[in-house]
């Protein structure tokens, strides 16, 4: 396409896209809650939080369809803004606003560091980072927020991520490494527990000093969409039984 073809393309993609969320919205005053709904995460929401708010709105809303992406939070926010994703789901290091998007803090859970159950740390009482940094780690994807956060921690105890880390955002990926590999890694506390309580993992004593701690909503300001409000709720409602149980 010339510049000028390509610059007609992208307003014709951005009439559609408008006129597809035009549809689904009519879709949802004449049927209730149907259509379908476009939600971003990180994958450390994804292990309970996510889930749980899904099954909620399966209840809640049975007609209505959900694509689920998968990515980093700084990845996600641009998608949130530029109308691709309805809602997304991440977790805080430090407190972000973003002009145009209204936000909600969903639950607190902090990340804690784990090992298989067969690793040779795993049975250890107590433990100092630097023994930790002999062994292969599992990391998020350098340049995101939660790489930040984790270079941060690490840095306040006289450390760095060692050579040979894998990037990976990927649960099953993390699991098959950690239980296989004598990797270490990161996982959510409520979703670390229950591995634990499988004889799956085991959760080595390194204070992490609420690690990327807070999870938050993000979703477009001054937007109506019935389908995200109703998918919202259940995302607090979720939160709400996770961190009391």
């Amino acid at each position: 396409l010339t510049p000028i073809g390509a610059c007609l393309a992208q307003r014709a993609q951005d009439v559609l896209h408008h006129l597809d969320r035009t549809r689904h919205d009519i879709a949802l005053l004449r049927d209730g809650l149907g259509g379908r709904v476009v939600l971003g995460s990180v994958t450390a929401a994804n292990a309970m939080l996510v889930p749980r708010a899904l099954g909620l709105l399966r209840q809640r809303a049975p007609q209505l369809s959900i694509a689920l992406e998968e990515d980093t939070a700084d990845r996600l926010l641009p998608g949130v803004l530029d109308g691709r994703l309805d809602a997304a789901v991440v977790r805080m290091w430090q407190p972000l606003a973003h002009q145009g998007l209204a936000q909600r803090v969903l639950m607190e859970e902090p990340m804690v560091i784990v090992v298989g159950a067969r690793h040779p740390l795993a049975r250890r009482r107590r433990l100092a980072w630097a023994e930790a940094m002999a062994f292969p780690w599992i990391v998020p994807r350098a340049g995101s927020p939660a790489h930040g956060a984790l270079e941060a921690l690490l840095a306040r105890h006289g450390c760095s991520v060692p050579p040979g880390a894998v990037e990976s955002i990927s649960l099953a990926l993390n699991l098959a490494l950690l239980t296989q590999q004598p990797f270490i890694g990161l996982l959510p506390r409520d979703f670390a527990r229950q591995c634990v309580n499988e004889g799956r993992l085991a959760v080595l004593p390194l204070d992490t000093a609420n690690l990327l701690a807070e999870i938050r909503a993000f979703w477009p300001e001054d937007t109506p969409h019935p389908a995200r409000d109703a998918l919202l709720d259940c995302l607090a409602q979720a939160a709400a039984g996770q961190s009391a149980a």
